[in-house]
């Protein structure tokens, strides 16, 4: 059958130079791409095409062809359909060869090129029976359906993308590693390393390609469905259960993709561009990723018990036993950076409002969701605080946050600057007509879903720090609210321009907290769980409102309970190649397999604390008062009464002290806001600044502090302020003082890492000056080899032994800096160091200062720049000094 083709190939004058394997150096290239020799001339030498270039030429070719229509389109479709059918015997035989992962990269090219193409004809036809790459996609279908080429297709390149991405991960993994070895291991491993890396990086650029080529793809059937006729605006292509199940993979691959191994965050950057560029022409496949693909990643890692809870009920919720799923605080985490850096190219391109329309007004509901705090902690003494899950993670709360600052920051009128509410809201059926008839949804509709969100962000923002003050904080902060919230503070709270709704229901110019009766003062006392869970209820019902109601997901659920994503090189014995993908999907005892390789566990983002969720929850109500009068004075009357409360004493002093730098930064702004704008802000009692944290233990007495003395903390009972007593047998219970030493007069000045960064790189390309200038540096030692007193190694030109030491230096913006000293100087500085951690017991950090050693070799010497790369430093000559806690400007910032 191969013999055949190859023939016909020959044969056809657009296709027949990809047949035979020509010299790189023979013939010269035409204006289409196709090099002059012609087959019969073509060289079967040993210096022959490698498959990579090949591919690209037939990938060429076959986009040529296309664009050209008639029979040259018909011919390309064939070769396409042809190679397509070939592809799991040719793959079976490069099995476990070098020449099967250039055949993989092969496939996925054509495969890309013709799915972009051809979608309709390869969508109309079935995939072959041979197994293998046909049969990608199966384990997902959903009744009568059957696997088309274009479904397997993509999955073959959404596979080929997971590989590719985990593959560059543990290559950026092993030259980091490589680099800090090569301080005493020398720097030709980190250059291979580094090598590998920048050969990953190109693989993973060239795989971005495939992607938004199978993207475009998708997004013709998607077109094709909404123009089908359907009149009950549903598109027909969310039901084609194969097809959602090749978005499922594709968007899995893109951004959802957790641990193992998951993709950097500058490859997921690459794919965000790549569906940026395609789902703006095609407002189909954007309704389908953002409603149906977004709102779930984003509410499969909300407990059941904080949606869909009904406004005004104050009975609590069901406690208890919630767990995350597998992977879904990745999936939302990095589906939240998605949407950030979706915006981020809006920004730059100048469409703003018309991506926030098209994305956010789709999911500001889900984001809503995942910000709805936990129930604060019940009463210690009547019952015990509950298990499992109480909200979405707190890392992906943090994301959203930030997300939300984002957006603020990009529509700052949407509060009731100038500017906003100017047009009455056309309310109606938005999402179901932008996802039938590719309609974009008005500027005044986005403003307005805009300020629900931010007004009941606020409001949760500030419930997240009651959450975390403790069962007497969260009840002091829901004291706070009900009483600074009486009816006549409440009418104060007004838009500038406030506008009623066209229904006349409610006065949508002023913002009724939530537990306020309408025409009366609060009548009962409402929890911070019940404020955040109502304000985000009440936005809910302004969207449903102003929008209407979400498209149909279709086969989107079912599709979700069947996808087992594959993940190729996961343990096993494929080598790092696709074969594991294949091997995954065949059938063992009548029954497809799960998609993982035996002995390999998924595994998932952590989940963060609620400490830092409360710090993102603080900065982002700072954010929210500089933007404009209006958001200044909505967070001085839902946010401040509430932080209030949380913050003073009745709260619990860990998260004061924890959150004390958020704090100052908003009670500053907030007093420099109420001191020049006292029309905008009303007088609020702000709680007394949180004390810092303390520096000795209760019964001990303080120790004199010497000028210039640096405060070391010994345990973390010290930092987080326990009120327990020292246990009996510990020595002291006061914080550490030592004593710091002046820095000297005739040596160099202390040079940043950066600069000897860029030292290092000229010694490595044989700058004579640059290898005997003598330099200083001051960091603090965050690793030593060995971890006390010294080694011997072996020269091996000279069989001469030296004791050595290495240490690992870290300047305040975390870069690294390796030094290694020989000879009497490690001896000195090995000392210095044991008898520091003897006296500090170890819980201490130690600032030293190098002066006058000499810049040595970096670990990279390829020619490209390497921001990862640390500088060496050594005294080859034994004619340095070691300054233990210099005092210098640059060991105030360590210390």
């Amino acid at each position: 059958a191969r013999s055949g083709f190859a023939k016909c190939v020959r044969r056809h004058p657009g296709l027949g130079f990809v047949a035979l394997p020509l010299p790189v150096t023979q013939g010269s290239m035409t204006q289409e791409g196709a090099p002059t020799t012609t087959p019969a001339d073509a060289s079967l030498s040993a210096n022959a095409v490698d498959v990579a270039t090949r591919a690209e030429w037939i990938r060429g070719a076959i986009l040529n062809l296309a664009n050209k229509g008639g029979a040259a389109a018909a011919a390309a479709a064939a070769t396409a359909n042809l190679l397509w059918d070939i592809a799991p015997s040719r793959l079976r035989e490069t099995a476990g060869d070098g020449v099967g992962n250039q055949w993989h990269d092969l496939l996925c090219a054509i495969a890309s090129a013709s799915v972009s193409k051809f979608p309709t004809q390869l969508h109309g036809s079935v995939s072959g029976a041979d197994g293998g790459v046909h049969d990608f996609g199966r384990g997902i279908l959903v009744g009568q359906n059957s696997v088309t080429k274009l479904t397997a297709m993509v999955h073959v390149v959404a596979a080929r993308h997971c590989l590719l991405t985990a593959n560059a991960s543990s290559a950026k993994t092993f030259s980091e590693n490589a680099l800090v070895a090569a301080a005493y291991a020398g720097s030709s491993r980190a250059e291979a390393a580094q090598k590998c890396f920048e050969v990953a990086n190109q693989k993973v650029q060239k795989s971005a390609t495939y992607f938004a080529d199978c993207l475009r793809g998708v997004a013709v059937l998607f077109d094709r469905g909404s123009t089908s006729g359907n009149t009950s605006g549903t598109n027909a292509s969310v039901n084609d259960a194969t097809l959602i199940g090749a978005v499922v993979a594709l968007c899995h691959a893109g951004w959802e993709r957790g641990p193992p191994r998951c993709a950097s965050e500058d490859h997921r950057d690459l794919i965000v561009a790549a569906t940026r560029a395609v789902t703006q022409t095609s407002s189909a496949l954007n309704s389908f990723i953002q409603s149906a693909i977004v709102r779930k990643a984003l509410m499969q890692c909300v407990p059941p018990n904080r949606v869909g809870l009904s406004v005004g009920n104050s009975s609590n919720p069901t406690h208890g036993g919630h767990a995350y799923p597998p992977g879904s605080v990745a999936a939302a985490t990095h589906t939240v950076r998605f949407l950030s850096q979706t915006l981020h190219a809006a920004d730059a391109s100048g469409t703003v409002p018309e991506t926030l329309g098209s994305t956010f007004c789709v999911i500001a509901g889900s984001v809503l969701d995942v910000l709805n705090p936990p129930p604060p902690p019940p009463d210690p003494r009547r019952s015990a605080p509950p298990s499992g899950a109480q909200a979405a993670p707190p890392n992906a709360r943090s994301a959203c946050y930030a997300y939300l600052a984002q957006i603020a920051n990009e529509r700052p009128n949407a509060l009731g600057g100038t500017g906003a509410g100017s047009n009455p809201v056309q309310t109606g059926e938005y999402l179901r007509q932008f996802a039938q008839f590719a309609c974009e949804i008005p500027a005044s509709v986005v403003d307005d879903v805009v300020c629900e969100t931010l007004r009941a962000a606020v409001v949760c923002a500030a419930c997240e720090v009651a959450a975390s003050a403790g069962f007497k904080g969260a009840k002091a902060a829901a004291a706070s609210f009900n009483s600074s919230n009486s009816e006549k503070a409440v009418s104060d709270v007004k838009r500038e321009n406030g506008v009623k709704r066209e229904n006349g229901t409610t006065d949508h110019g002023v913002f009724r907290p939530p537990g306020l009766a309408e025409g009366n003062a609060v009548k009962e006392t409402r929890s911070t769980d019940q404020l955040a869970r109502d304000a985000v209820e009440h936005a809910k019902l302004r969207f449903r409102s102003v929008l209407g109601s979400h498209p149909n997901s279709g086969a989107h659920e079912e599709v979700l309970k069947r996808f087992k994503p594959n993940l190729p090189g996961v343990g096993g014995g494929g080598g790092g190649t696709l074969d594991n993908a294949f091997n995954s999907l065949t059938h063992q005892h009548g029954k497809p397999s799960s998609g993982i390789t035996q002995g390999a566990s998924s595994k998932d983002l952590p989940i963060g604390k609620d400490f830092d969720v409360a710090n993102h929850a603080l900065g982002f109500l700072a954010s929210m008062v500089k933007i404009s009068d209006a958001a200044a004075a909505a967070v001085t009357k839902l946010a401040l009464p509430i932080l209030a409360g949380a913050l003073g004493d009745d709260g619990d002093p860990r998260l004061r002290r924890y959150t004390r730098n958020a704090v100052c930064d908003l009670w500053d702004i907030v007093s420099s806001l109420a001191e020049h704008r006292r029309g905008v802000l009303c007088s609020i009692g702000l709680p007394p600044i949180p004390p810092e944290q303390p520096t000795q233990r209760p019964g001990h007495p303080k120790p004199v502090r010497q000028p210039g003395a640096v405060t070391l903390v010994r345990s973390t009972r010290d930092a987080m302020g326990s009120n327990a007593s020292t246990p009996s047998g510990r020595v002291g219970g006061a914080a550490i003082i030592h004593k710091t030493k002046p820095w000297p007069v005739n040596v160099a000045d202390p040079m940043s890492f950066s600069a000897l960064r860029a030292l290092c790189e000229k010694v490595s390309k044989g700058d004579p000056e640059a290898k005997k200038q003598q330099v200083s540096v001051i960091g603090a030692v965050v690793a030593r080899d060995p971890k006390s007193g010294t080694k011997t190694l072996t020269n091996p030109k000279t069989n001469r032994e030296y004791r050595m030491v290495f240490l690992t230096l870290a300047d305040h913006t975390g870069a690294r800096v390796k030094a290694q000293l020989l000879g009497n100087k490690a001896t000195q500085c090995a000392n210095v160091l044991d008898k520091c951690d003897t006296e500090s017991l170890g819980g201490g950090r130690v600032v030293v200062g190098l002066c006058d050693v000499l810049a040595r070799a970096s670990a990279s010497t390829t020619g490209h720049t390497n921001t990862t790369n640390a500088g060496v430093v050594w005294d080859p000559k034994e004619t340095s000094m070691f300054v233990l806690r210099p005092t210098h400007a640059m060991a105030s910032k360590l210390g």
